[in-house]
């Protein structure tokens, strides 16, 4: 049974996290503190740490600009690619039929030619499909983001939402984050209609002195009034054509469901609107899951659904139930079509109030196209009415554009689908479903809790996929081998030395372990039971724990993240609370019960036994030591943001993820600012992927990579972090790229030079005998290249091959010149899914054996001084000339290169 909960301002799905109702970028919005207390209440809050990030899921609730214009990151860039698994197709481009991507689609229109106008609300841009089914770019700049008005690609939108079209043509828009509502004329000619860029608030006034906040919806009448649904502030806005702006119903920041006239009404996250050829207006009421209606005078009714009764029941009037409707629109006759996100379908309400399911079935989610019940949608946002009868949907988590004819014929117009899935296999042929946890044993496997999935993925060192235990979508809590077992929900995997498997089984409130050999027991905790208990085993209660970790003793540490605290379990099964008090959120440091977290997600431990807490709520990573001493590493308390820095100058934004190496260094992932971040022992963060506000699922180094609401993060023993991908289903890998310069010596075996790809270039000091010829090795990630050349300096490449795991690249140069800087450019680096370009610097110069980028008389007597040794890593580039031993002719070498130096 599918069961879902709400929270606030948000839902959680419990039987799919988040349901896929996860867009919204940069959230900055914080639950209020009314958090439910006793366990009853616990029901109905289902998984408490969602709050801080699952602000809307409709991407709404405190939608705020400020989390995106962050502090400059010091990048220690990293290069990410695909490990396993399929991001979904997001994108950009134009063209016909499944060519076109878009980047989560909200809000449709149509026009009286039949042309749909979408707001392609990550791309930032507003989008065309011609009744032939061509998409263009009509407006904005994919990617861009900003508040310019201008013609065509100049203009910059910020995260729009609703479109609507009047009778000329001309595009209005509800410019979501830059609180403005815009208008586009035929020619794509954009101008702010009212409201001030970057200012919220919920004056009325004309133009720009009228204030929005976080509008959603927009709708205009045939006398050119535009309607707004002004999300945030609970009311419905009126613009006449001249940009005066009153407010028709509703008070600002005021949520309930009164029904009344104008101010007396009362809304709860209003989203879209329709108006009717008689003036009336038809609000999808979102939180309170029904529509309403207002009339010209200002008179709000209920027209269907229950005020807060979440439901998918066909019916009249109160007695049909809505789940989450988004989006709303009206054809000619008064029939109003509703995009019915929570449900997946697209519902129909007749003038009488008779509410029916035109396409979709309640609770399946899917792509299929089909009639009626046999089509399947994933969260519909947007929906538009043609004179026909046709109703345009942005199938918005399918990245798709959907069309419903009045028979319940559904098609795909535009776009091409997601990839979530659960099938095993190697690399990008696997599938996941909103993986979450992420760890790697010491022979490179890495297990996923492919947490939609209810599964514990295994992935090879290959990268060969296999379903590890679990069956996919089947949830319970039974123990078996492998398919036999269930989970529900699994949040956070810790692997121990022995090779057993530790499960974060969130939804059944246990840890579960699994051997090598695939067979499930439960650890600790009793399936279903919420509770803060301590105690062995099955007499152990959790609340909805999250992150697991194991230590060298096989004491695994949990994050009991409903409970805000962190618990301890022994490898006998005895649960302790290690720090925290249940139910008692805060931020203080202090030893075992002294301290407080909030929301505490994801944990690690070092090899000396310290646990790091990513503590979300609170926006640190926390330190507890072997006695149970917490304290912060980085960040503070309540302040977000993405800032570099040391300690507490260092600002996370919902951290969920953390991961310890074997040098100290702890790997973040800052979900909501979509990044991976790095902290020294010290204390010194650095974000080594991603950039702050911008979710994606691109491949690259540094601030090319994208992530979207990734969750979890590991690091093996050579550096390399993987990644959950979440919202992208997928797995990453990432690391620093290297380089060396390589050289055989006969038996002396081979030797480096490190040729770093930042800082300084190593330096290249031997001949490389008669040709002049060079190796050199570069070891990344997804490293396979279209071509290879030298694009500066002199030099031939004379081959280039990538091993098979696509993680180091032999490039073999001849006709290298001395004195010089070589510059070797690996072009469409491609592991499928992206391409770049990397630069490798390798300086050369004969006879420096110091290395110092200069041929001196501190050359010639170190290499006089080894004449006779044998080789060793030590003194190998003094074997100048690459015979395999060092003697007079290397002396002779260095003597005749005197003086020279090489170019920086």
């Amino acid at each position: 049974m599918r069961t879902r909960r709400k929270i606030l301002s948000a839902t959680i799905d419990t039987s799919t996290k988040w349901g896929s109702n996860f867009p919204a970028r940069a959230l900055s919005w914080r639950a209020p503190e009314n958090r439910a207390k006793t366990p009853s209440q616990a029901e109905e809050v289902s998984n408490p740490l969602k709050t801080l990030i699952l602000a809307s899921l409709l991407g709404f609730a405190g939608f705020s600009g400020a989390n995106v214009a962050q502090a400059q990151s010091n990048y220690e860039p990293y290069s990410f690619t695909i490990f396993a698994g399929t991001p979904g197709d997001h994108g950009s481009n134009d063209g016909v039929a499944k060519a076109p991507q878009f980047n989560y689609p909200n809000g449709v229109a149509v026009d009286s030619a039949g042309n749909v106008y979408v707001a392609d609300a990550y791309n930032d841009t507003i989008r065309k499909i011609t009744p032939a089914g061509v998409v263009s770019t009509f407006a904005g700049s994919p990617g861009v983001f900003g508040s310019a008005d201008g013609t065509g690609s100049a203009a910059r939108f910020y995260f729009p939402n609703g479109v609507a079209v009047d009778s000329a043509g001309n595009v209005y828009v509800a410019d979501t984050t830059n609180a403005t509502i815009r208008k586009i004329t035929p020619a794509g000619v954009v101008s702010t209609l009212a409201g001030l860029a970057g200012v919220n608030g919920s004056a009325n006034g004309t133009g720009s002195a009228a204030r929005f906040f976080h509008p959603y919806g927009v709708a205009v009448d045939s006398a050119g009034n535009v309607y707004v649904a002004d999300t945030s502030n609970q009311t419905i806005r009126k613009i006449t054509p001249a940009g005066a702006v009153s407010t028709l119903a509703g008070s600002p920041g005021v949520v309930g469901s009164a029904d009344g006239t104008g101010s007396a009404a009362r809304f709860n996250y209003p989203n879209s609107l329709a108006v009717d050829s008689a003036g009336n207006i038809f609000v999808a009421d979102t939180q309170n899951s029904t529509i309403r209606k207002i009339t010209p005078g200002g008179v709000v009714s209920t027209f269907a659904g229950s005020p807060g009764v979440n439901g998918s029941a066909d019916g009249t009037g109160n007695a049909a139930f809505f789940y989450y409707p988004y989006g709303v629109t009206v054809d000619s006759a008064g029939n109003i079509f509703v995009a019915d996100s929570t449900n997946s379908t697209i519902r129909k309400i007749t003038p009488a109030r008779v509410v029916s399911t035109l396409a979709g079935s309640p609770g399946i989610v899917g792509s299929a196209d089909g009639t009626g019940s046999a089509a399947q949608f994933n969260n519909p946002y947007g929906v538009a009415v043609t004179s026909a009868g046709n109703v345009f949907v942005t199938d918005t988590y399918n990245l798709t554009i959907r069309k419903v004819t009045s028979a319940g014929v559904v098609s795909t117009v535009a776009g091409s689908v997601g990839f979530a899935g659960s099938d095993d296999g190697a690399g990008i042929a696997a599938k996941f479903y909103n993986p979450y946890g992420v760890v790697v044993n010491s022979a490179g496997t890495v297990y996923v809790a492919d947490t939609n999935n209810s599964t514990i993925r295994k992935i090879t060192a290959a990268g060969v996929v296999s379903t590890f235990a679990g069956s996919p979508g089947v949830i319970g809590s039974a123990n078996g081998t492998g398919s036999a077992a269930q989970f529900n929900n699994p949040s956070g995997v810790a692997v121990d030395s022995p090779g057993n498997v530790y499960v974060a089984d969130t939804n059944n409130q246990t840890i579960r372990k699994i051997t090598s050999a695939g067979v499930v027991t439960t650890f600790a905790g009793l399936p279903g039971a919420v509770g803060s208990a301590d105690g062995t085993g099955s007499a152990a209660r959790f609340n909805y724990p999250n992150g697991v970790a194991a230590d060298s003793a096989g004491n695994v540490y949990v994050a009991d993240t409903g409970n805000q605290t962190i618990r301890k379990i022994t490898p006998a099964g005895v649960v302790s609370t290690f720090a925290g008090s249940p139910g008692v959120v805060g931020s203080a440091n202090g030893t075992g019960a002294a301290a407080r977290f909030s929301s505490p997600y994801g944990v690690a431990v070092d090899s000396a036994g310290n646990v790091y807490v990513a503590d979300s709520g609170n926006a640190t990573i926390r330190k507890i030591t072997p006695a149970a001493a917490v304290s912060t590493l980085a960040g503070s308390p309540g302040a977000t943001g993405s800032a570099d820095g040391t300690g507490s100058a260092a600002r996370f934004d919902f951290s969920t993820g953390v991961a310890v190496d074997s040098a100290g260094n702890v790997y973040v992932m800052d979900s909501n600012n979509f990044l991976i971040r790095k902290i020294t022992a010290g204390g010194v963060v650095t974000t080594v992927a991603g950039l702050p506000g911008f979710g994606g699922s691109a491949n690259g180094t540094g601030s090319d990579a994208r992530f979207s609401f990734a969750y979890g993060v590991a690091v093996d023993g050579a550096g390399n972090v993987y990644v959950a991908d979440t919202i992208n289903s997928a797995i990453r890998i990432g690391g620093g790229f290297s380089a060396v310069s390589r050289k055989t010596h006969g038996g002396a075996g081979n030797f480096d030079i490190n040729l770093p790809l930042t800082g300084t270039a190593g330096v290249e000091c031997r001949t490389g005998g008669a040709s002049n010829a060079y190796q050199i090795i570069v070891t990344a990630p997804g490293i396979a290249p279209s071509s290879v050349a030298v694009t500066s300096g002199v030099g031939v490449v004379d081959s280039a091959s990538t091993s098979a795991d696509e993680k180091q690249l032999t490039i073999n140069l001849s006709g290298v010149s001395n004195a010089q800087a070589v510059i070797v450019t690996l072009r469409g680096r491609d592991d499928s899914r992206n391409t770049d370009d990397v630069a490798v610097k390798m300086r050369v110069l004969v006879g420096d054996t110091t290395g110092n980028g200069t041929v001196n008389s501190s050359d010639v007597s170190q290499t006089k001084a080894s004449s006779g040794e044998v080789i060793n890593t030590a003194n190998f580039r003094r074997d100048v000339n690459v015979s395999g031993a060092i003697s007079s002719s290397d002396v002779s070498l260095v003597k005749s290169k005197t003086g020279t130096s090489v170019p920086p």
